[in-house]
């Protein structure tokens, strides 16, 4: 599960999420627009390679804003996706 401040905009049209062996990870939200994350742990890492899907929750202090589920995919360079 990943839980986060809520994004701007609506429900998302596209949910996946991308890795890479480095501990980067990128939310995609839609084509155009995505969400960075850094520091993903050796332990987390190996539960998503074992995963197909995450569930993303969105929270506003206690109050939960949006969840849904986002496909987990492995790639070799998070970084070259978001150049």
């Amino acid at each position: 599960m990943l839980i986060f401040n809520p994004s701007l905009g609506g429900d998302p049209e596209l949910s996946m999420f991308l890795y890479d062996d480095s501990g980067l990870g990128l939310l995609l939200q839609d084509l155009f627009s995505g969400i960075r994350i850094k520091n993903i742990g050796p332990e987390a890492l190996a539960v998503l390679a074992d995963v197909t899907h995450i569930h993303i929750v969105e929270k506003d202090g206690d109050t939960v804003i949006r969840d849904y589920l986002a496909a987990v995919r492995k790639v070799s360079d998070v970084k070259a996706l978001v150049r």
